[in-house]
């Protein structure tokens, strides 16, 4: 059995295919505009919580830094990374809490970050009034005790463990950005190939 088709059904279909194609291929490209936008947000926000963690750490280190200047000369100069840290680690680690606005577990590592950066300075904070109360020698013993130092170890480590997430959430969105691609460019293939037929 023949079907018999009007030169109107011919010509309404020979319109409706490609305009099908059309608009499946504007439907793809949308979405794959909107996925790499995403993408391009994703990378830039983890990018820039690299840049500001690895600055708020640059701080604590100079502060540590001075902190023991301070402790073991009673030189003023040697307190000004400290001084500087107390101001403006609040402020990074704020900036810090906007950006990891994510996952549970980002919020929980923020948190700990968080109150163990507040016990370091405290820490940093009774070493310089006890020298400023004439106690060194007790400021000494303190920083003797190593305490200071495993908190700012543990501090590394956080900071190193949030990095490596990031770099992780960098190179998910990357792969994601490559597939798209991929997959832009086999659909136009298949386009051309189609309209060569």
């Amino acid at each position: 059995m023949t079907i018999r088709c009007s030169i109107l059904s011919k010509g309404l279909l020979l319109v409706a295919v490609p305009l099908l194609c059309q608009l499946v291929m504007i439907g793809f490209v949308i979405k794959s505009g909107r996925q790499e936008r995403e993408a391009d947000e994703l990378v830039t926000k983890a990018q820039t919580t690299l840049q500001l963690s690895e600055h708020l750490l640059k701080q604590l280190v100079d502060a540590e830094s001075g902190g023991r200047g301070y402790v073991l000369t009673a030189d003023p100069d040697f307190a000004e990374p400290l001084d500087l840290a107390t101001q403006e680690v609040p402020k990074l680690l704020e900036s810090l809490r906007a950006l990891l606005n994510g996952t549970p577990a980002e919020k929980s590592e923020l948190i700990s970050i968080e109150n163990n950066v507040a016990r370091w300075l405290d820490f940093q904070a009774e070493n310089v009034r006890l020298v400023k109360e004439g106690e060194q020698g007790q400021a000494i013993k303190q920083i003797a005790t190593r305490i200071g130092k495993q908190q700012m170890d543990h501090l590394r480590q956080q900071f190193a463990t949030l990095q490596q997430g990031m770099d992780r959430r960098v190179n998910a969105q990357t792969e994601i950005r490559e597939r798209n691609h991929a997959r832009f460019w086999n659909v136009i293939g298949c386009a051309q190939r189609f309209w060569r037929c």
